[in-house]
């Protein structure tokens, strides 16, 4: 293998998935010298985390609808309506037109803006250099004035799981048959969410959760209610218990808990995400890791090496698309030395299960802990004009507004429209406007944020 220092590079953004493009398109308007180095730079997988589940989740939703809703204005000209099932050739099909279109929008937008595309594999050399080993062994060391790592995560693997085959996000795209009966490990918003999907392509789910309740960072009359939903959907909701090993015998699967079994046909690991950040030595550059996470600045640079920077999913942070754009916005603002409000505490969460849970600001807990002066608002808009049109009977909106400024502290919604009324809450609380004010806001007619109306006059009066 052969060594040569290749021309220094302003700015090495490692990772081609959406946060590093992001980060280096926006660089790149700014004048600066970018390159993206990617161990596979010609293929879309590097998008198919997000694809796959936000794909999934639209794809099973629209099957479902037409399984449960369709017969209330359709005849059918048999006796018996014709069989539908979910076809998963169809589906890995879509997904991957999906795909290529996203990575074509990438590689065009960066091939627009001139930002160089390197493909090898990545490993630090010191503090500002590292070395890429390209497809024909030969390693190359390029020097940078700012580092930008873009990795992605990778799913944690449980003990039980070591050397076991079982599905997660970067595989159940290879599913080749719809499994009678599917638990899923892990009761966080993936665990949810894919339990969500299993559960109207027609599988019996079970999900297992060791503490006492799924979704935990979410607010607990969101997650009681959600956990009333699905438990009325038919799936199983185990908390508390412990998997403690799991054994594959034939096609089943047996799951061990702490003083039981059950028995699944197949089983998906949901028990969180962890920086892919392992291989790429990042001790030669004196970056500390700890727990798998890297250490930083309230920047996302690394605490004991400023010209190093996580943005996405590598900095360990949050787990969600919005924040991979969020975290390269605010990395390429302090590149540039512009100011960025890096309020965290206005982050939006959408899960697309049923109904849709969406949430932004501070649970009523967090608010508690931090000493305001709370008051909070529930409402139903279950008999909203739009939910009964729709079909969709279960709503719920919890606001926690501080009692004296009627200023929104959080939002937190269940049901269909959550996405809908997500954004306005978030502008609210952005905006630090006062909500009582929004009954003068003429809304369009029939849609879900209507409720925003009657929740303002609640407040009033």
């Amino acid at each position: 293998m052969s060594n040569t220092i290749k021309k220094n590079i302003d700015i090495v953004i490692i990772g081609a998935g959406p946060a590093g493009s992001s980060a280096a398109i926006e660089l790149a308007k700014a004048g600066k010298k970018v390159a993206i180095i990617d161990k596979n730079l010609n293929s879309p997988t590097k998008f198919t985390g997000n694809t796959v589940s936000n794909t999934l989740l639209y794809l099973s939703y629209l099957y479902n609808r037409l399984k449960t809703k369709t017969s209330y204005f359709i005849n059918f000209c048999t006796e018996n309506p014709p069989e539908s099932a979910f076809d998963l050739k169809k589906m890995r099909k879509y997904i991957e037109n999906v795909s290529n279109k996203i990575f074509k929008a990438y590689k065009d937008d960066l091939s627009e803006y001139n930002v160089e595309l390197i493909e090898g594999l990545v490993s630090f050399n010191s503090e500002q250099s590292i070395l890429i080993q390209y497809s024909n062994k030969t390693v190359e060391e390029v020097s940078f004035e700012k580092a930008i790592i873009a990795t992605g995560s990778l799913p944690k693997t449980p003990p039980f799981a070591t050397g076991k085959k079982f599905l997660d996000p970067l595989n159940i795209i290879n599913l080749e048959k719809i499994p009678n009966t599917v638990t899923v490990i892990g009761g966080g918003f993936i665990g949810v969410e894919y339990a969500t999907v299993f559960k109207r392509i027609g599988c019996q789910v079970t999900i297992i959760e060791s503490r006492d309740r799924i979704l935990y960072t979410f607010d607990d009359f969101i997650v009681k209610k959600c956990e009333e939903f699905l438990k009325k959907d038919g799936v199983n909701i185990i908390k508390g218990k412990t998997v403690t090993n799991i054994e594959k015998i034939g096609n089943k699967t047996l799951i061990f808990l702490d003083n039981e079994q059950i028995q699944s046909d197949e089983v998906f690991i949901a028990v969180g995400r962890i920086p892919n950040i392992n291989h790429l030595h990042l001790d030669a550059a004196n970056v500390q890791i700890e727990n798998n996470l890297p250490l930083l600045n309230k920047n996302l640079s690394s605490c004991c090496n400023r010209n190093i920077y996580f943005i996405g999913d590598a900095a360990g942070k949050f787990m969600f698309l919005n924040w991979a754009y969020l975290s390269a916005d605010i990395v390429s603002s302090d590149i540039l030395g512009k100011n960025h409000d890096e309020n965290l505490f206005v982050f939006p969460k959408v899960l697309y299960i049923d109904p849709e849970i969406a949430t932004v600001g501070l649970t009523e807990q967090e608010a508690i802990e931090q000493k305001y002066n709370i008051q909070t608002i529930k409402y139903s808009f279950a008999d909203l004009e739009m939910s009964i049109i729709t079909g969709h009977s279960k709503g719920f909106i919890k606001v926690i507004i501080e009692k004296n400024t009627k200023k929104v502290l959080g939002a937190h919604i269940i049901g269909k429209g959550a996405n809908e009324l997500l954004p306005i809450f978030s502008l609210i609380i952005k905006l630090n406007l006062e909500i009582d004010n929004i009954s003068r806001h003429i809304f369009s007619y029939p849609t879900f944020v209507e409720a925003l109306v009657d929740i303002s006059n609640k407040i009033k009066s």
